[in-house]
């Protein structure tokens, strides 16, 4: 059984895919594929899971989402995928963002529904054009390593880290600094790289994930004059997250 025991906000399914041997990981190290999980809003009003079925067959998308999570979970009732799915879909459908990743990543691993990169593409494209960092992330990670029928494409996975890193995810942060220290869907940037790796840096606790960004911050360090190390650590210090806007 799945976790359940989340604080009362946003659940996002979790999203792994197969490492592979690929650049961007064999020179830097950075394209780690986490584990994400956003708490649900798992609400039931006086009738439990009852009242909840109810107000999701009425067509409200917060219970359709809501009675999907607890599906997936398994928290209230029994877990099922395919249940999950078909709910995830229903609120997906009018526009509920986290019910869109989920559904695309519940096309990823193939829970409830068959297997289908091009749908979770679909689905994490609807959420990252509401602002859905993970679901920004997670582009990213898949254009850059190219999986199935999505081809690698280093342009489009530097787009979308760049907008996830934007608004603070720090996974997407490590990611955007090593396609610029890399050239990567661009020009090779050093500043950028280092600006980068720092706000990451920063962002992590003690641990394996630290460790290799200082790791790659003392790679580009090596590679920079004093005045550009004097520019990044200037951009990464005024750096703010930016809300996002459509």
């Amino acid at each position: 059984m799945k976790n359940a025991n989340f604080p009362p906000s946003q659940w996002q399914k979790g999203f792994s895919m197969t490492r592979q041997q690929n650049v961007l990981r064999a020179l830097i190290g950075l394209l780690v594929v986490a584990v994400f999980g956003l708490a649900a809003i798992i609400w039931f009003d006086g009738r439990g899971i009852e009242g909840l079925i109810e107000k999701a067959k009425g067509g409200d998308a917060e219970a359709q989402y809501a009675l999907a999570v607890a599906f997936d979970t398994g928290d209230g009732v029994p877990e099922d995928d395919t249940r999950a799915v078909e709910w995830y879909r229903h609120a997906a459908k009018q526009g509920h963002v986290h019910a869109q990743h989920n559904l695309g990543v519940s096309y990823a691993h193939g829970e409830g529904v068959v297997r289908d990169l091009k749908e979770t593409v679909k689905w994490y494209r609807l959420a990252a054009a509401q602002g859905n960092p993970i679901s920004q992330y997670n582009l990213g990670l898949l254009y850059a390593i190219g999986q199935g029928p999505i081809r690698r494409d280093d342009g489009e996975a530097l787009q979308w880290f760049r907008l996830a890193a934007e608004q603070g995810h720090a996974k997407a942060q490590s990611n955007l600094g090593a396609m610029y220290a890399l050239g990567l869907g661009g020009e090779k940037n050093l500043v950028f790289a280092y600006k980068w790796f720092t706000l990451a840096a920063d962002a992590y606790p003690e641990g394996e994930d630290r460790e290799q960004e200082l790791k790659n911050l003392k790679s580009a360090f090596e590679e920079m004059e004093p005045a550009e190390i004097e520019l990044a650590e200037k951009l990464a210090k005024e750096w703010k997250p930016k809300p996002w806007e459509k």
